[in-house]
């Protein structure tokens, strides 16, 4: 389409061979336009992945061949994780979903898996073609997806869990991580817990670093107050050391990916019964307040939401705002 041919891609940057080679492309050509908009979606999922190079060089050639496509993918044994801007001509008809359909399907033929087969991809903003996203659309290899120390912390048994193939080492079980709760039961859990605060048992953990919880959070939310993720499991040890075993422990982060390793190393490692993640974390509980919002009736005085500020995005954009929330 002539919408299309505004979006046209520079030349694939494929000089670079192996297992690490990072595949990379320029969204515009020189003389090319900015869309008038971009959808900000992400994905993940933990799967075991055979030959990560050949899944990336795959994910690249699909995804590249998507004009104006532009975002970071990782892929490593343990699974993927994505988060993509892509390119809308118009916010009318169906442009929108018909977009996300066909980077779907892109992914679906180039994976040797289902990556929506638990959960669906994650549709965050719909942003301005002019509002700073992703440079360029990266896809590349890693040790695993989301970098979490794990694997060189000792274990309260005694073992090092310094690789995930090693034998006798501890390792996780990414599928065993607590109950995902909808956005809509998450809120529901946590309106009632805060009515019956006498008698509320559990916490609430922001499992994000201290800059992303400094500026926006939900309310009553315990923040861990690390700089990296990897300094989450001491920590964690600390904010539950005086809950029981059977308390509810909900957490939450920025897409859901950190609730993941948090959920499994606070089942696994630390024996808790309760454990409840947000899905699509805080991205998928505002679009959800958003929508929610505009259907509530006029005569209903409870918060819109429960988040209170802003939520650190980890594209050039920084912050997205709220309209649900409090400022």
């Amino acid at each position: 389409s002539s919408a299309t041919l505004l979006y046209s891609t520079a030349a694939k940057n494929d000089d670079f061979t192996g297992p690490t080679a990072v595949r990379s492309m320029r969204p515009l050509t020189d003389g090319g336009a900015l869309p008038p908009y971009f959808q900000m979606v992400s994905f993940y999922r933990f799967v075991p992945i055979e030959n990560p190079a050949t899944t990336r060089d795959a994910v690249f050639a699909n995804t590249g061949a998507i004009d104006g496509l532009r975002g970071t993918c990782y892929v490593a044994s343990e699974g993927i994780n994505a988060q993509f801007a892509i390119p809308v001509a118009s916010v009318e008809g169906d442009d929108v979903e018909r977009s996300i359909k066909e980077l779907e399907e892109a992914l679906k033929s180039a994976l040797p898996f289902d990556p929506f087969a638990i959960n669906a991809m994650n549709v965050g903003n719909l942003v301005e073609g002019t509002m700073p996203t992703f440079n360029r659309l990266v896809v590349r290899t890693r040790n695993a997806i989301l970098r979490s120390g794990l694997e060189e912390m000792s274990l309260v048994d005694g073992s090092t869990n310094v690789s995930s193939s090693a034998e006798g080492i501890k390792n996780f079980d990414w599928d065993d991580a607590g109950k995902e709760l909808t956005p809509e039961e998450w809120d529901a859990d946590l309106r009632q817990a805060d009515s019956a605060s006498n008698d509320r048992k559990g916490i609430l953990l922001d499992c994000r670093n201290s800059y992303e919880s400094s500026v926006g959070t939900f309310k009553g939310a315990v923040p861990l107050d690390t700089d990296t993720f990897s300094e989450s499991w001491d920590i964690l040890r600390e904010k539950t050391n005086e809950l029981d075993k059977t308390d509810p422990v909900y957490i939450f982060c920025t897409g859901g990916i950190r609730c993941v390793k948090v959920g499994a190393f606070l089942k696994q490692e630390l024996g808790f019964e309760n454990v409840r993640r947000l899905e699509h974390g805080i991205i998928g509980y505002e679009r959800w307040s958003e929508i929610s919002g505009e259907k509530r009736k006029e005569d209903d005085t409870r918060e819109a939401s429960l988040w209170e500020g802003e939520n650190f995005l980890f594209d050039k954009r920084r912050f997205a705002v709220s309209d649900s929330g409090s400022q």
